[in-house]
């Protein structure tokens, strides 16, 4: 019965107290995969924006990469980003002229343009969840160990 009681109320105060007020997941550099489709496409519509103006299309195949599109489904993404509400239709120049980069670019060039792109690096993605340790957390730690 204590088992239970005490099961309880660590599920009561480790769930809403501590998980969602005093140490909450904090999101940092996550991954464009990450996103909702509709944040997707607007991801898609900023990367054919910045391939306008800056025309390097290493960087914009890192970016594309990024969100798990390659030169082989590049095409048919491009329909469903328009579908999704981006404003620029498989036909634009600006898109034909990132899927003729996209084709013409060998593989090695996406790792050249990685660390320039807005896409997060390994190290960010494996940082993205950190938490505020400001030093009241071990402190609050050894206290509920102790009354607990």
């Amino acid at each position: 019965m204590v088992g239970v009681a005490g099961f309880v109320l660590g599920l009561i105060i480790g769930l809403p107290v501590l998980g969602w007020a005093v140490w909450p997941v904090q999101w940092k550099d996550a991954d464009v995969s990450y996103l909702r489709e509709d944040l997707k496409a607007q991801y898609f519509c900023m990367v054919v924006d910045s391939f306008k103006v800056n025309q390097n299309a290493g960087l914009a195949q890192a970016r594309l990469d990024s969100m798990g599109i390659n030169a082989v489904n590049y095409s048919s993404s491009v329909s469903q980003f328009q579908a999704d509400g981006c404003s620029y239709s498989p036909a634009d120049e600006t898109v034909l002229a990132i899927g003729s980069s996209l084709s013409a670019l060998p593989a090695s060039d996406t790792a050249n343009t990685q660390t320039t792109s807005m896409a997060p690096t390994a190290a960010t993605t494996t940082n993205s969840t950190k938490k505020n340790d400001n030093g009241i957390s071990g402190i609050l730690a050894g206290l509920f160990c102790v009354i607990f």
